[in-house]
């Protein structure tokens, strides 16, 4: 998949918006979704998760 496909993905993640339960630091959103993404990309990329699911 070319860049511009991953930062059109990962610009349009949803995520957990709640006032209360996050910061103005996140921008009151979920920030650990993106993070996760890159994680699993690259533990995918070293070969670490061969198969489709994550338990």
């Amino acid at each position: 998949m070319p860049l511009f496909q991953y930062l059109k993905s990962f610009s349009r993640l949803r995520t957990e918006k709640n006032r209360k339960r996050w910061s103005a630091l996140t921008t009151y959103q979920t920030p650990h979704k993106p993070f996760l993404m890159l994680s699993i990309m690259d533990l995918i990329a070293q070969g670490s998760i061969t198969q489709p699911s994550i338990f």
